[in-house]
């Protein structure tokens, strides 16, 4: 081959890797170099779809695989940033979806996958010891005071479709249908070093966000009950201690400044 400005050429291999044409190459090659080539393409294109499919198997469960790999390939064909691990790749793959005019009959696909990326990033989140629920004030008044710090792996996500459902739904060998149209919150949880995701009432989410955001117990229950009406927190909040949700707590502080 002729010497070539390294730059040029690697933009001129990543065009050609990454072209719709089958037969598409970096010019100047000869015959079994093309050859080559076009086996190298083939699997970079075979990686990327079996990535994205080991990052969302229950999108591939719900669509079919032969769906599920055309989907892939015309994602990674219109992606211009890409991890640089593939044990992470596919980040917008959700968005992907629901633009995605083929799978428009499926509307709670992007929120599925959004949710199995929420486990996927949750699974490679950093480490932390959850909060001992037993070293928490018994005072009630100074434990509504008291703010939570998040565990690294925490994740909360709401959708207007039944995205947990059809999740665990599809968990069985068999996959089992969907009766409910509801909307739901998914919890995303890893305390030890395990993945976890549990559905969560409208209240219960709402009153998860709420302190995920800073705010104390007490706030958070006045916020959520103005929108959501009366709830148990003890319930919810119990609910929450169990799943390893927080790392630490602290005593609210207002700021007199």
């Amino acid at each position: 081959m002729s010497a070539r400005p390294e730059l040029a050429y690697r933009q001129q291999f990543t065009q050609a890797l990454l072209a719709r044409a089958a037969d598409a190459h970096p010019a100047n090659l000869a015959p079994h170099e093309a050859r080559r080539f076009r086996v190298y393409r083939n699997n970079v294109h075979t990686a990327l779809i079996t990535a994205l499919a080991d990052a969302y198997p229950v999108i591939q469960r719900l669509v079919g695989e032969e769906f599920f790999a055309a989907m892939a390939r015309e994602f990674f064909l219109l992606e211009h940033e890409r991890e640089s691990t593939l044990a992470l790749y596919g980040a917008d793959f959700a968005d992907f979806i629901e633009q995605f005019t083929p799978a428009a009959s499926l509307p709670y696909l992007a929120d599925v996958a959004r949710l199995e990326r929420t486990r996927l990033e949750a699974l490679h989140a950093a480490d932390a010891a959850v909060i001992d629920a037993s070293a928490l004030p018994t005072d009630g008044e100074q434990l509504l005071n008291m703010t939570f710090e998040p565990h690294p792996a925490l994740r909360l996500l709401s959708s207007a479709h039944p995205v947990v459902s059809i999740w665990l739904a599809n968990q069985a060998d068999e996959p089992q249908n969907i009766i409910t149209a509801s909307a739901e919150f998914a919890l995303i949880t890893r305390p030890r070093f395990v993945v976890n995701t549990l559905l969560l009432d409208q209240a219960t989410g709402r009153f998860t966000r709420q302190l995920m955001q800073g705010h104390t117990l007490q706030q958070a229950y006045t916020n959520t009950s103005s929108i959501a009406g009366e709830f148990d927190i003890g319930v919810a909040f119990s609910q929450l201690l169990e799943a390893g949700a927080f790392t630490d707590a602290a005593t609210y502080q207002e700021d007199t400044k």
